[in-house]
């Protein structure tokens, strides 16, 4: 490992930034992104007890709503969540590069992410399928880096892990040992087998077109999900460990899109077919389910004395326009365009136990996608960089999440501004000519019909 973290070195540790760590390891952190979580859908759905996982951060810990920015574009928002800054400065500013038209890559953000300070600081880092990712960066530590093809974009708008990319993992031999894990996304059978695994098949087909669609989305997503959750597991169990691991998980939010009509159909200015209700009412519900499992393995993998954070980027509601009949047999009829505030969640020896404050008005908000890099650093124990707009606004993360104990004990620290030296941001990537045109093969093949927006 020496060669590897001296070649490591001289490619993270720019300007001002980094440094040893003190004598002593900080705590672990695990970060767990899941995109369009909806607070009063957690809600109801902790009242009945079907989210067990979640309903520890209640009792552990703390659980409220996170607000969010617009526009309401999830890679501007989780880049935003990993640097610490808008996308004015980290320049991802929407899912495809207006120049080139390719959806944003790695290369394109103008900032240092989280991943970026803590190897700075020589801290190990774990990674897996966060938002514009790809390609894999060098860390100290370990990628699986995602992206969104720009064939797969125009179906579900999320990223995914590709077999076929190069440079789909840091260090890059690490794509053989993940390979079994990775390649069950191209399998059409093990998608399906997953999916009707998840998901009690509620009637035979054949579904109406909107209804079709709706579930090849949802299972083209879930399978994506596996495939994340499955590396994180692995990284959380293959050491060496890291000081922090961070993984991204899509359903919820595309089972909002889809399903909503079905889920509320009262939201709509149309009747939603009573036998549609009946049989997919649940599946919203069940998406949010299927991840509290996941969740649950993630906590029983971590390390005993890691503080955990779990947020999403923004909520969800009824899409303003499909609430008119012509929207009927719209593919969408759920939407985050209004600015819903997500949800976040910490627990762990450094988190106070403040309970589940999703029902208690203004108080529910927590703080904002601006302060959960600066709380991530401050739980690991490193300076927050002075530029990040935390210095002006402040961020009532910090007091509302962090113990009494952890703020009278840890120094705040300022750092130096890490944006200065860091390496120049490029035009978006293709992974190589032709491979979005690749991706819209594959996708056709299995049954999947191009061109349809969120």
């Amino acid at each position: 490992m020496r060669p590897l973290a001296l070649s490591v070195a001289g490619l993270l540790l720019f300007s001002a930034c980094g440094g040893a760590p003190g004598s002593e390891r900080p705590t672990p952190l695990l970060i767990i992104g899941v995109d369009g979580l909806e607070p009063a859908i957690v809600s109801s759905l902790l009242r009945q007890g079907r989210l067990p996982n979640v309903a520890r951060f209640a009792e552990e810990g703390v659980l409220g709503r996170l607000a969010t920015l617009e526009p309401t574009y999830s890679p501007v928002i989780w880049t935003t969540v990993a640097t610490g800054q808008p996308m004015e400065a980290h320049g991802i500013d929407d899912f495809l590069e207006e120049e080139t038209g390719l959806p944003y890559t790695s290369n394109c953000r103008r900032v240092p992410a989280l991943w970026d300070l803590v190897s700075q600081h020589e801290l190990r880092v774990d990674l897996a399928g966060w938002w514009v990712s790809w390609p894999a960066e060098a860390v100290r530590g370990r990628v699986l880096a995602s992206y969104a093809a720009q064939a797969q974009a125009k179906i579900v708008w999320k990223p995914t892990v590709w077999r076929e990319l190069p440079e789909l993992t840091w260090p890059p031999e690490l794509a053989k040992e993940l390979a079994p894990i990775i390649d069950a996304v191209g399998d059409f059978e093990a998608l399906t087998d997953d999916f009707w695994s998840a998901f009690e098949q509620r009637r035979s087909p054949p579904y109406s077109e909107p209804v079709r669609r709706c579930f090849q989305d949802l299972k083209w997503t879930f399978a994506a999900d596996r495939a994340v959750a499955d590396v994180a597991e692995w990284m959380l169990t293959q050491g060496p460990s890291a000081d922090l691991t961070m993984a991204y998980l899509s359903a919820p939010d595309v089972a909002g899109h889809r399903f909503w009509r079905y889920h509320q159909p009262e939201d709509f200015q149309y009747e939603v077919a009573a036998e549609d209700v009946r049989d997919f009412g649940e599946v919203l519900h069940e998406s949010y389910e299927e991840i509290d499992r996941r969740l649950g393995r993630l906590l029983a993998l971590a390390p005993p004395e890691a503080n955990v954070i779990l947020l999403s980027d923004h909520g969800m509601h009824a899409d303003p326009t499909a609430l008119t009949a012509e929207w009927a047999d719209a593919i969408g009829s759920g939407h985050h365009q209004r600015q819903p505030p997500g949800v976040f969640a910490a627990l762990g020896p450094d988190v106070r136990n403040a309970g589940d404050q999703l029902g208690q008005g203004e108080r529910s908000i927590l703080g904002h996608v601006l302060g959960v890099a600066p709380l991530a650093l401050r739980l690991l124990r490193l300076p927050v960089p002075e530029n990040w707009p935390v210095r002006l606004m402040g961020n009532p993360l910090e007091g509302r999440v962090l113990s009494d104990d952890f703020l009278s004990a840890e120094v705040f620290q300022w750092g130096p501004n890490c944006d200065e030296g860091f390496r120049a941001a490029t035009h978006a990537r293709e992974p190589k000519p032709g491979m979005n045109l690749e991706f819209m093969g594959v996708l056709s093949g299995l049954g999947y019909l191009p061109g349809e927006d969120e």
